[in-house]
């Protein structure tokens, strides 16, 4: 069930190079446990990685500033550091920041969250069976070339113009990402591990969540990553069609207005709320965490193994 390198998807190198550095980050992990903080090289450690980041901010800004007050720029086409945090300020004051915010996220969550709740199990489905890869192959792939922002107007005539239309166009984006690359997981899996799990007796379900998911972690870690930036555009792109709140609408309005300034405030707010979203995926499928999981269900289940056991003992 392993594919070759010639026929692999950027999706699948992605799953494999997940694979290959969490590995080699648990190996660094453990050989250098002891090691002490001064023995440490420049990028390994955060308060230089961390200042290096600050800094290029800095500079990026400062120079950005300097040349819209010496003219070498123009500020009405490239916008102004001084006028953002003036935009900032009023949106601030005035309530709407938080409120718009709140709508973008809440719509490009709950799209990533459907999304991928329906990809995995159809995915894992799909891609442990070749006679349903082989009749599915052309339909997923028609339908993932097909540019799915084209199909926003017909989600605005089936769902209205509230939130439900801007969700769907985020689910049928993330949805394909996540069918994709959980497909290019499955079939990365190693086939001696199923025949392991077939002669210790493992059903096919209890093979599928402890084994096809786990060797899988790489290829969705990818997919889900790859998905973030693609679920908060789709929903400022559903607002920017609707005109009925969130950054989306901003963006149309201060467009609308020729404030550069504005623009760039809240396509800021993005990429801000793009990164925050990337931190917390990294922190809940972070390789550590995986185990740490593992561990809290191996005690519940002896926790219950015990209880059961108890109350089967004659009294």
């Amino acid at each position: 069930m392993t594919t070759t390198s010639s026929d692999s998807t950027p999706i699948e190198r992605a799953g494999r190079e997940t694979v290959a550095v969490e590995a080699m980050e648990d190996a660094t992990k453990r050989a250098g446990g002891g090691r002490k903080d001064t023995d440490r090289k420049p990028h390994d450690n955060p308060w230089i990685v961390n200042g290096l980041r600050i800094g290029i901010l800095a500079a990026f800004v400062a120079i950005w500033q300097v040349a819209v007050s010496m003219d070498w720029i123009s500020g009405f086409f490239w916008g102004q550091p001084s006028q953002i945090m003036e935009r900032y300020a009023e949106w601030i004051a005035n309530g709407s920041l938080f409120v718009n915010i709140f709508v973008t996220i809440t719509e490009a969550f709950w799209g990533l969250v459907i999304g991928v709740a329906a990809a995995i199990p159809l995915g894992v489905l799909i891609g442990s069976s070749q006679l349903l890869r082989k009749v599915t192959s052309p339909f997923i792939d028609a339908a993932n070339a097909t540019p799915r922002i084209a199909l926003a107007p017909l989600f605005i005539i089936w769902f209205g113009l509230g939130p439900a239309s801007r969700v769907a166009l985020v689910v049928s984006i993330v949805f394909f990402i996540m069918l994709i690359a959980t497909i290019a997981g499955v079939l990365a899996v190693d086939a001696n591990h199923f025949r392991l799990g077939r002669l210790l007796g493992a059903k096919r379900g209890r093979l599928m969540t402890t084994i096809v998911l786990p060797s899988s972690r790489g290829y969705l870690t990818a997919g889900l990553r790859l998905s973030i930036p693609y679920a908060l555009g789709a929903a400022v792109v559903g607002e920017m069609l609707t005109g009925t709140g969130g950054l989306g609408e901003v963006i149309v309005a201060r467009s609308g207005a020729l404030d550069t300034s504005g623009v760039l405030a809240a396509v800021l707010i993005m990429g801000l709320l793009g990164w925050l979203l990337y931190a917390l995926a990294d922190f809940f499928l972070a390789p550590e965490r995986a185990h740490q999981f593992a561990h809290w269900r191996r005690s519940i289940a002896q926790r219950r193994a015990g209880t059961e056991s108890a109350s089967k003992a004659p009294a």
